[in-house]
């Protein structure tokens, strides 16, 4: 295998990472509190050119992911209690539901992660060579890490996952992952070859070795992982009980030593946000997670207020193209001018998000930033697009998960937006278990909340279930026009290996979502933690999985 030249890496990492560092001087990745004096997060400038690149592709055979910031110098040992604010579905390392982001990290390790600027890590991979072209990669496995049954974590392990993914039904959003990869072969028990479907940007292939969380083999069984798992963390789980608590314990045989520092995690699960800040108030949480801005900003005195990377998640409406009225192409398109996208962030985020009309975040090479302009809120323009539609008065279901504070209240002014010209919008509270039942079976006309990986390469937004490639769960019968022409602009995303090449697929992929509109963006999505100032070493990746792998709790 050829290794990319200095001069190849550099050209590719110009284009491919260079929005992957707008939020360093925010210190956002290394989960710095945010000042008193203030709670909104300044807004990131526009990319203009990339940061000087490393001089070679081959990961160093390093220990700890810079991801993480480190610990202070006592504290080791304790437990940490974690109120959060919703309710996870499963333990399963391929769900990517939010509200696991702040246990998984915990619970799984993947083969590499990303530092503060945007560069490729290594965590279960000590090393990787990415051919000039991106057609393969070899992977060279750290020997001696180990799953929390004792086992190895060696090539046979990582197939097993791998294979496993490929089971739409056990995969979730880590599905329309897979289809990038032609074959995924041993070499040795330390060894794998990843062979591409032809040349592949760089940055697909290492958001592909951060994505995917490494299970045991011996846990890969769908209906048990709704209860229990083996993980290949720095916290084995120790007990779990849905809707109430999750309960992790220190994995001693972890592979980077000297973490974890903690004995133990409780969660603590519930939709009940103001119950879980309550209990941080009243000393029984050590941290709350997922905290809604109007919390933050009353906060941030007492408690230190962490903030994620900005633009790896995003708040979209999700419209059903297959059903009613949203198969009217006009409707949909309409509804982008019946968004206060700077009112909504200004009123509901308190400064902490930017608009958006694209899932594309800051840290992603895809974001931009004018496009926004051409979406202003004008309601009587929406009124009128809707008039010329045929459907003046429309109206639809619009599902908001429970506990999703934020959520709910932009759901709401919307609603009211919408009724002032005589559109009904039925925002219902469902669960977040509903909630994913209904997004992989297509059963919903609308709904709100977060969307994930939309700082990573454009093309992980397929991650999510209505912009998936493959069996996509709306883009049907009438709507299937729609998924031809997304899976096109997909294609061509994933073979752009050069900067001009890139620019094109990029703002194919802008057109498509523009002007099909079945998701319509509001803004990003930052996630909040709240700690009392007895915690130390608490950190946010760039996938905005809370990490408390250096974690202390002090006196």
């Amino acid at each position: 295998m050829t290794a990319v030249t200095r001069r190849t890496f550099l050209t590719r990492s110009a284009f491919v990472l260079g929005g992957a560092t707008l939020l360093a001087a925010c210190g956002v990745q290394s989960a710095q509190p945010t000042s008193s004096s203030g709670g909104a997060a300044p807004a990131a400038p526009a990319a203009t050119s990339a940061p000087a690149a490393p001089a070679a592709t081959t990961a160093p055979a390093s220990g700890a992911s810079a991801t993480t910031a480190p610990a202070s110098s006592g504290g080791a040992g304790g437990t940490l209690n974690v109120g959060l604010g919703r309710v996870m579905q499963d333990l399963n390392g391929f769900d990517l539901d939010i509200a696991s982001y702040t246990s998984q990290a915990q619970i799984y390790d993947t083969m590499l992660t990303y530092d503060d600027k945007g560069q490729a890590v290594p965590r279960l991979a000590e090393s990787w060579e990415i051919a000039p072209d991106g057609s393969s990669a070899t992977i060279k496995l750290r020997q001696g890490a180990t799953f929390h049954n004792g086992k190895p974590i060696n090539a046979d392990a990582i197939l097993a996952n791998y294979q496993k993914a490929q089971d739409s039904k056990f995969s979730y959003q880590i599905y329309s992952i897979i289809p990038r990869i032609q074959e995924l072969s041993k070499t040795d028990d330390y060894t794998l070859k990843m062979t591409m479907q032809g040349a592949t940007p760089e940055r697909v292939i290492t958001d592909i070795l951060d994505s995917i969380n490494i299970m045991a083999p011996d846990a890969l069984d769908f209906d048990a992982l709704k209860s229990k798992t083996i993980g290949s963390g720095p916290f084995a789980v120790d007990s779990y009980n849905p809707n109430n608590q999750l309960v992790l314990k220190k994995y001693d045989n972890f592979w980077n030593k000297p973490a974890p520092y903690l004995q133990s995690i409780n969660y603590h699960l519930s939709n009940d946000i103001d119950a879980q800040v309550a209990a941080l108030q009243a000393g029984t949480n050590d941290v709350v997670s997922f905290l809604p801005p109007n919390y933050a900003s009353r906060l941030k005195d007492q408690y230190d207020i962490y903030q994620g990377p900005a633009g790896t998640e995003c708040y979209p409406f999700r419209l059903n193209p297959s059903m009613a009225p949203f198969d009217n192409k006009q409707i949909r398109q309409g509804f982008q001018y019946a968004i206060n996208r700077q009112g909504i962030v200004d009123k509901v985020f308190y400064g902490y998000a930017h608009p958006q009309v694209l899932p594309f975040g800051q840290t992603g090479p895809a974001y931009e930033t004018e496009l926004v302009k051409q979406y202003p809120f004008d309601l009587q323009k929406a009124k009128q697009i809707f008039e010329a539609a045929g459907q003046p008065n429309w109206s639809a279901v619009c599902f908001v998960v429970q506990g999703d504070t934020t959520g709910i209240s932009i759901a709401q002014i919307v609603q009211a937006d919408l009724a002032s010209i005589g559109v009904k919008m039925d925002v219902q509270q469902i669960s977040s278990v509903e909630s994913g039942q209904h997004a992989f079976a297509g059963d919903y006309q609308m709904s709100y909340g977060i969307l994930g990986n939309c700082g990573k390469y454009p093309t992980w937004v397929t991650l999510n279930s209505l912009m998936r490639v493959k069996d996509n769960p709306v883009l049907k019968g009438s709507a299937a026009p729609i998924l031809d022409r997304w899976s096109k602009a997909i294609d061509q995303a994933n073979a752009a290996t050069t900067p001009e090449a890139q620019a094109t697929a990029f703002q194919n992929l802008r057109d498509v979502i523009l002007d099909e509109s079945w998701l319509i963006t509001i803004c990003d999505d930052i996630t909040l933690v709240a700690q009392n100032k007895k915690v130390t070493g608490v950190s946010i990746n760039r996938d905005d999985f809370v990490v408390f792998e250096n974690t202390k709790v002090g006196a």
